[in-house]
């Protein structure tokens, strides 16, 4: 499972990917749609071409955790992702450049209380507001 968070026109949005069913819910202004998902789930490793940007210690003291910091280029977007040391779990990633023809943009991905493994049978509840969910994309649907 993932879930992503951003704001459009003005308005939160979050998307829940499920990868068992292989569903995204989009919940946008109160409505929610569901559609057909075909993204695998992200390798927790990084790509054989990336550039290591450098290694940090994020956190205090006390509570810190090792982290490696890469750049990833692609014709049309730059990725900077960075990982643990230990486990090569995602901890950050942002990515710029050309989103779509004629769209230029950025957008960063921070995580926290991630679950590395299968999550037991039950955990992901489908959100209230997507259990009677239009099927398909909601562009045009309000």
């Amino acid at each position: 499972m993932a879930r992503t968070e951003q704001t459009i026109d003005g308005k939160p949005e979050i998307a829940l990917v499920d990868y068992n069913q292989n569903i995204t819910y989009t919940i946008h202004d109160g409505s929610c749609s569901k559609s057909a998902s075909y993204q695998p789930a992200q390798s927790p490793c990084i790509p054989d071409d990336a550039v290591l940007i450098g290694t940090q210690v994020l956190g205090s003291s006390n509570n810190s955790l090792a982290i490696n910091t890469w750049r990833v280029t692609t014709p049309l977007l730059e990725y900077k992702i960075t990982v643990t040391n230990d486990t090569c779990s995602f901890v950050q990633e942002t990515f710029y450049g050309v989103l779509s023809p004629g769209v230029s943009g950025s957008t960063t991905f921070l995580l926290s209380d991630i679950t590395e493994g299968a999550l037991p049978n039950g955990i992901f509840q489908v959100p209230p507001e997507c259990r009677h969910a239009m099927t398909g994309p909601a562009v045009g649907r309000r």
